[in-house]
């Protein structure tokens, strides 16, 4: 004997309903790992044109007995770091995204620090507002970065600050700061 199944009233809504939230859910996830992804984009970017600025060390200074490791320019350390962060992230010359996607105007340079590192003495050039450097000398045991690093090798410290598009055009302010030590990464973030 065959049963009749009788179908419910309001079976189909549900389904409907669920099949919804399930691709509501979906796309939020797929939203949120490319989100997720850009930002490491982002870091690893950063990373690698901070170590670019490294190729300012000055090797006569490194040959020496004494072999310290100092970035000899720091403004020519800046402008590698620029024209491989503009590389690394996809950027114009104005520190826009050429796509656009994720971020919102343009990639600012909040920070830019150089701890140069001689003996017990630690040489700071910190970027100002306008461009120029300005030095400091501290003692090795006080210095550390922004981000609370303890400086022990010759360091560089950066700070970005973008507006990321969260969801559907709703922008949230970002900063990403890194510290890159000429012997060791450590990541503080």
């Amino acid at each position: 004997m065959i049963k009749k199944v009788r179908k419910h009233k309001g079976s189909v809504t549900i389904k409907v309903v669920i099949g919804l939230l399930l691709f509501q859910v979906a796309v939020i996830g797929i939203w949120r790992a490319v989100y997720y992804l850009e930002g490491t984009n982002i870091q690893y970017g950063l990373q690698y044109a901070q170590l670019a600025a490294y190729s300012q060390v000055d090797k006569i200074e490194l040959g020496n007995d004494e072999g310290y490791i100092s970035i000899k320019s720091p403004d020519k350390a800046l402008n590698v770091f620029k024209e491989k962060l503009i590389k690394n992230l996809s950027l114009s010359t104005d520190f826009t995204r050429k796509d656009g996607v994720f971020i919102k105007d343009k990639i600012i340079i909040k920070d830019f620090i150089i701890y140069n590192v001689r003996g017990s003495q630690v040489d700071i050039y910190t970027m100002s507002s306008n461009g120029y450097f300005n030095k400091k000398t501290e003692s090795i045991n006080n210095t550390k970065t922004p981000i609370g690093t303890k400086v022990e090798n010759t360091t560089i410290h950066t700070t970005l600050s973008f507006d990321v598009d969260v969801i559907l055009s709703t922008f949230k302010d970002k900063e990403i700061k890194l510290d890159t030590d000429i012997v060791k990464y450590e990541n503080n973030n």
